[in-house]
């Protein structure tokens, strides 16, 4: 099978030749701004579900980030919501290829997870256990297994790894071209090169979508409902109607061998298979996979450099920055260690463009607090391919019924503060987020950037008495407190933490005794007329229905 990554000659009009110079239409049901893999993904299926949309991208499909993605797509992940959204992207990419002849390239050999520490086995653990939870093949191995299963890898420094046989890569540009082609065959109209300059908000709901094209001329498009799908650029947008999308951008790297000839998979001489496993040495901060008779060495550092979206050209698109091999060098010294065969290559393409991160590292999905009807599908972390079919079924049933169909908590915009959108803000913790999805996701993890940015009136003196704080929301809250003599601060393991006797003994004093509780940080809610009781009713376990007083 042949294999391309990269593409560039992306573009609704190879399935629609007027999606370039067709006129826009008045007004439509749904707009979505963005025709990468996930504004694609969110057409589809709400063409399916009956809906009338038109996709508008300023430049072509994929061009922003989704072209330049290393593919890789995965079944188990750390949470139960996204592993169900991750086996909806596998199914629906498989689907596709059936169905519209665009040949995505998904390949499934599987995947190692590699572990180093203990700590890390801990976590791979957990992730199995995940995973066979939802019925997925997971299956923790020894060292000498990885060897067997990847000749290439070295075992030294291992203490085991975590198998998914049915794990995989897919072509990302060619994904999102079938999505759209799919998308187009329901009905959805696309229209390239229309750049968005303005909405229409009327009693604090989306009502219109303004745009121009080439020449400057404005067109504005009448709505009920917009969808913003358009990557690291989607905050900027929200900002044009009040609403606030907190994600920033940051370069993300991968670079790739030049042919290594029968040394890229012993087990597959020819190299038409790809049938080495996608390799992530999550310590060592980087990914492997293979392209065709090349190496894909991609890299999630712990130092990850943030960017200005304002840096970047108004006609950024298919855009790539200069190669930074200083920066790559201490990710690509621990790649060689576990792949020897890297130390003796040519390599023959640098990889370096942005992707788009959320303080917290999960996606942003759903309607925002400030703008009825203005709904989000962005900041994906570098995973837009990894979940943009579920993630895309996901927000079209969303809006379909009105509610979320998934326990979209982890998910929801409205789950930031407004000043965890700002661009200091921003810019502080991406720096640590890009690293965050390889570092260890220890319980209770707390951030380390962008730390105080809200505290409560008590907050020093909850620091004299020894409390650990957290951050929730942006605001600084005591999580526990440090007898005298300790220092507060987490000592992080998938046991029992250090803080599990001191939070026993607040426990006991709220029973025993007197505590004071600072509530300060939490969101209050008024609940108001004749049917307050009967909601009170519903939400609280003690009967509410007593005298006053």
């Amino acid at each position: 099978m042949a294999q391309r990554l990269l593409d560039t000659d992306l573009t609704a009009t190879h399935f629609d030749p007027s999606a370039g110079s067709a006129a826009l239409p008045d007004r439509c049901e749904i707009v979505v701004i963005g025709a990468g893999i996930v504004g694609a993904s969110v057409a589809y299926h709400l063409a399916g579900l009956g809906h009338e949309v038109l996709v508008v991208e300023r430049h072509a499909i994929a061009s922003g980030t989704s072209w330049h993605a290393a593919g890789l797509v995965v079944r188990g992940r750390g949470a139960h919501v996204l592993t169900d959204l991750a086996c909806a992207s596998i199914d629906l990419y498989r689907e596709l290829q059936a169905s519209t002849g665009v040949d995505v390239n998904l390949e499934q050999p599987g995947s190692l997870t590699l572990a180093r520490t203990p700590g890390r086995l801990d976590e791979l653990r957990y992730s199995a256990m995940i995973a066979r939870h939802h019925g997925i093949p997971a299956e923790i191995v020894a060292p000498s297994r990885v060897a067997e299963l990847c000749p290439l890898a070295s075992p030294d420094g291992l203490v085991g790894a975590l198998h998914q046989p049915h794990d995989g890569h897919v072509n990302p540009g060619l994904t999102a071209q079938a999505l759209a082609t799919a998308a187009h065959a329901r009905g959805v109209r696309f229209r390239e090169g229309r750049t968005v300059t303005g909405f229409g908000v009327v009693d604090g709901r989306v009502r219109s979508v303004t745009t121009t094209d080439a020449t400057g001329e404005p067109h504005t498009i009448e709505c009920d409902r917009v969808v913003l799908a358009a990557g690291l650029w989607t905050r900027d947008l929200a900002a044009l109607t009040g609403a606030a999308v907190p994600l920033w951008p940051a370069a993300h790297v991968h670079v790739q061998t030049a042919d290594l000839g029968e040394l890229a998979d012993p087990s597959d001489p020819t190299g038409d298979g790809g049938s080495m496993p996608v390799l992530r040495d999550l310590d060592g901060y980087f990914y492997a996979r293979q392209l065709k008779r090349r190496l894909l060495i991609g890299a999630f550092e712990p130092d990850g450099q943030p960017l200005d979206p304002r840096s970047l050209a108004a006609d950024f698109a298919f855009g790539e920055f200069q190669p930074d091999w200083d920066h790559f060098a201490p990710v690509r010294r621990l790649a060689e260690e576990r792949l020897p065969v890297l130390r003796d290559v040519t390599w023959a393409r640098f990889l370096n463009a942005p992707e788009s991160f959320t303080p917290d590292a999960n996606f942003c999905l759903g309607e925002t607090a400030e703008v009825a009807g203005l709904f989000v599908a962005a900041g994906f972390n570098s995973q837009g391919i990894i979940y943009a079919g579920g993630a895309g079924r996901a927000l079209a049933e969303w809006i379909h019924e009105g509610a979320p169909t998934i326990d979209a908590a982890a998910l929801d915009v409205r789950r930031f503060s407004p000043q965890q959108s700002t661009r200091r803000y921003l810019h502080e913790r991406t720096a640590e987020g890009l690293g965050r999805l390889y570092a260890m996701h220890w319980p209770f993890l707390q951030p380390r950037t962008a730390r105080g940015v809200r505290r409560t009136p008590l907050h020093d003196r909850l620091a004299d008495a020894g409390a650990c704080f957290g951050e929730a929301n942006g605001w600084e809250r005591a999580n526990w407190f440090a007898p005298p003599g300790e220092v507060p601060e987490y000592r992080y393991s998938y046991q029992r933490q250090n803080w599990f006797e001191h939070s026993a003994a607040e426990h006991r004093a709220a029973r025993e005794a007197v505590a004071v509780f600072d509530l300060s940080t939490f969101t209050k809610v008024e609940v108001a007329g004749p049917g307050a009781l009967t909601v009170l009713q519903q939400v609280c376990t003690q009967d509410l229905d007593v005298a006053i007083g």
